[in-house]
C-alpha cells in the first residue's frame, strides 16, 4: 500500500490531467444537447376478479362473497399480454415510433427493441401491475401509458368474453331449435284437441284422455325449457357488458415533470472513479515494467 501511494505522489500531475480530461468530457457529453433526457411515465393498477360479473355470482339467489381484485393468474394473464409481440406492433403503428425513433430499417426488429428499452411491465411487491414508458418527450410518454393499458384491458376483456359469447351462441341456437320443436309440438297438440274432450283444473293441468294429456305435458315442458334457455342467455349477454371493470387504477400515468435519466452527476461520479482506477492500473504497469527493465539491465553488467 506504501508503494501505491509512492505511485500516486510520483505520478500525481499526470493522474490529475487524465481524470480531469475524464471528468470533462463526461460533462461535456450528459449535456442535453448530447444525450437527451428520458422522461418516464408510470400508470399502476390491479386486475379485477373476472368472477365478479361471472353470470352465476351477478343472478346468484345466494350471498355469493367474491374478492374483487385478481388472483396471481389474473396477473399473468395481464402480463402476458402486455409484453407481448402484438403490444408492440401496437404502439409502433398508433404512435409511428419508427419516425419517432428515427429507425429506417423495414420491419418490427428494430423499433420494436428501442421501443422495448423503454418500456417495463412488471408486477411489483404489493402484487399490482406497473406499466413504465421512457421517453424524451413527457407528454408522448404519458399518452403511451394510457394507450397500452388501454389495449391490454381491451385484449384481456376479449379474452374473458370470448367463452360467455360461445356459450351465449350456443344456448340461443339451442333455444331456436327447441322453438321449432315447440311450434310442431303446439300443431299436433291442437290437432288433437279437436272432438276431443278436456278440461284444466285450477293449476292449468290439462284433464282428458291419457294421450292428450301426455302431449300437453311435453308441450309445457318445452316450453319452460325455453324459457330456460333465453333466460340463461339474456344473463350471459349481461355478464358480457363493458360496463363492468377488469382494473383498478392506483396511480393514473400523468406528464413527468423531471427526467428519469441520464443521470448526470452519478455518470460524472463514476467517471472520476473509473478513470481513477484507469490511471492507477496504467501507472502500476509502467512502474513494473520499468522495475523490470532495472533488473534486466543489472544482471547484464
Amino acid at each position: 500500500m506504501l508503494e501505491l501511494i509512492q505511485y500516486w505522489m510520483k505520478w500525481w500531475k499526470h493522474i490529475a490531467i487524465f481524470c480531469g480530461t475524464a471528468i470533462l468530457l463526461s460533462i461535456i457529453i450528459t449535456t442535453p444537447a448530447i444525450m437527451h433526457p428520458y422522461y418516464q411515465s408510470k400508470m399502476v393498477f390491479y386486475p379485477a376478479n373476472p368472477a365478479t360479473n361471472d353470470r352465476g355470482v351477478l343472478f346468484s339467489e345466494g350471498s355469493t362473497v367474491v374478492d374483487n381484485f385478481g388472483s396471481k393468474d389474473d396477473i399473468n394473464r395481464f402480463l402476458a399480454i402486455a409484453n407481448s409481440k402484438e403490444l408492440t406492433k401496437f404502439m409502433v403503428d398508433s404512435f409511428n415510433l419508427r419516425k419517432h425513433y428515427g429507425i429506417k430499417e423495414k420491419g418490427y426488429y428494430y423499433v420494436g427493441r428501442e421501443f422495448s428499452s423503454n418500456y417495463k411491465a412488471i408486477r411489483n411487491d404489493l402484487g399490482a401491475i406497473e406499466l413504465k414508458i421512457l421517453d424524451t418527450d413527457p407528454e408522448l410518454a404519458a399518452k403511451m401509458v394510457k394507450a397500452a393499458v388501454n389495449q391490454i384491458d381491451k385484449s384481456y376483456r376479449l379474452i374473458l368474453s370470448e367463452n360467455k359469447k360461445t356459450t351465449y351462441e350456443i344456448l340461443n341456437n339451442e333455444a331456436e331449435w327447441a322453438g321449432r320443436k315447440l311450434r310442431a309440438l303446439a300443431d299436433s297438440l291442437n290437432q288433437a284437441k279437436k272432438g276431443a274432450v278436456f278440461s284444466y283444473d285450477k293449476d292449468g293441468n290439462l284433464l282428458g284422455e291419457e294421450k292428450l294429456r301426455m302431449l300437453d305435458k311435453e308441450f309445457q315442458n318445452q316450453n319452460a325449457y325455453i324459457g330456460t334457455l333465453y333466460s340463461i342467455s339474456n344473463q350471459f349477454n349481461i355478464s358480457m357488458s363493458d360496463r363492468y371493470p377488469t382494473i383498478y387504477v392506483v396511480e393514473d400515468a400523468s406528464i413527468a415533470e423531471k427526467k428519469t435519466k441520464p443521470v448526470r452527476w452519478l455518470i460524472v461520479l463514476f467517471t472520476a472513479i473509473g478513470s481513477f482506477l484507469a490511471a492507477t492500473i496504467v501507472i502500476i504497469l509502467l512502474e513494473l515494467l520499468k522495475h523490470a527493465k532495472l533488473s534486466n539491465s543489472t544482471m547484464g553488467n
